[in-house]
């Protein structure tokens, strides 16, 4: 809730100018969106809303965000999936995916810059790479959200129809690098890496609980 992408992203979706006012702003759309990839489903996303310290600590972090927009204040009901399923139209519109993937970009670069990576007069070279002016690259394979497969169809019971069932159409079979072969999103993940990867023992063993044979190499 405190990325400023998240808010950014948000002014991106047309405001509603006539009809029922909007229950939740919409920059709670996107975080109930990325709360999704969190907890699985928009179900379990719900069930965590429901949560009364969990709902309190989200209306508590949005009053001290705007502490004098009260229109961007929380109510005291926790934002449902029947809401986040509302939002889908605008947050899937092409669009609006589109603008809202250009402004997270932005403003992934943005933070890159603003811990010291990907300086452009950085030290190292071409022949002689930094690890703080490279990108790392991996692709994934996300498993699709719907089961069904493209051209997929099944019979609707209410109506004896043949309708189409619900499909990522971008799924498709995929070989991972041990061989194996799965089916999902193939995806690209990139991200910038700092040389400060490392934590002191003395910080760690707090966490870790009373040293043990091989924590060291651990």
């Amino acid at each position: 809730m405190r990325n400023p992408s998240t808010h950014a992203q948000a002014e991106a979706i047309p405001e509603k100018r006539t009809g029922r006012p909007r229950a939740y702003p919409a920059y709670m759309w996107v975080v109930f969106e990325a709360a999704v990839s969190i907890w699985g489903s928009a179900r379990n996303v719900e069930a965590q809303f429901a949560d009364p310290r969990v709902w309190r600590f989200i209306r508590h972090t949005a009053k001290r965000l705007f502490p004098n927009e009260p229109p961007e204040w929380l109510p005291e009901t926790p934002m449902r999936r029947c809401h986040y399923l509302y939002a889908r139209r605008y947050l899937a519109d092409p669009e609006i995916l589109k603008r809202r993937q250009e402004i997270f970009t932005t403003h992934a670069v943005a933070l890159v810059h603003s811990i010291g990576l990907l300086e452009p007069h950085g030290p190292g070279s071409l022949t002689h790479p930094d690890l703080a002016r490279m990108v790392h690259g991996d692709g994934k394979a996300i498993e699709p959200l719907f089961k069904g497969k493209r051209d997929e169809t099944r019979v609707d019971r209410r109506t004896g129809q043949i309708v189409p069932v619900k499909c990522d159409p971008d799924a498709s079979n995929h070989v991972e690098g041990d061989g194996e072969e799965v089916y999902g999103t193939k995806f690209l993940i990139v991200s910038a890496r700092s040389t400060e990867h490392r934590v002191a023992r003395h910080a760690l063993r707090p966490l870790l609980g009373p040293r043990r044979r091989g924590w060291g190499r651990a």
